[in-house]
């Protein structure tokens, strides 16, 4: 495996140039997420697979904590952390207008009724990691932290937040099929 560093919306790649392509919790971030799926799919192999995979922020539900609080959380995500907090369930409808193929779409819900165990999906529930995200807001992160210790030592903690998968196939144009036939 190699790896390269680079701008998804603009991949240094000639057409074609990948069997399949992955893509995981990325498109949150960009600016334009439907150029950069362009872009994944141009790189792929005609008949190549298109892996999406991206996180529903609006669906992250959390209980055992109190209700402004998390909402403040999920204001400032929203509004000051992520491009698209919605991107995981739009991932269908945008293969569907990249031109991909055989679409699938797969919703994958998390459940954590532990603190400890989020890191890797929720990091807003790690004192350890939330920082350096800017996750939370300076104003709320001892009330949060608080809050969070508070309902795992009742054992009233709960989060949830569903991951979408999605994946395609590039199509074959008239072109790609006389290519193959040759």
């Amino acid at each position: 495996m190699h790896y390269v560093e680079g701008d998804v919306a603009a991949l240094d790649f000639p057409d074609s140039s990948f069997d399949g392509v992955r893509c995981e919790r990325v498109l949150q971030h960009v600016t334009d997420p439907d150029r950069a799926i362009a872009e994944l799919v141009r790189v792929t192999r005609p008949g190549g697979r298109v892996c999406l995979i991206d996180t529903d922020w609006e669906s992250m539900a959390v209980d055992g904590l109190p209700e402004e609080l998390v909402a403040a959380l999920k204001g400032h995500l929203y509004n000051q952390v992520l491009c698209h907090p919605s991107m995981g369930r739009t991932l269908r409808r945008r293969l569907v207008r990249a031109g991909a193929t055989e679409i699938e779409a797969t919703p994958v819900t998390c459940c954590f009724a532990d603190p400890g165990a989020t890191t890797s999906v929720l990091p807003m529930f790690d004192a350890r990691i939330s920082a350096a995200t800017g996750m939370i807001p300076d104003g709320i992160r001892g009330e949060w932290f608080a809050a969070v210790d508070t309902a795992a030592a009742r054992n009233e903690f709960l989060a949830t937040l569903t991951i979408w998968v999605a994946t395609g196939r590039r199509s074959y144009t008239p072109s790609h099929a006389a290519e193959e036939s040759l």
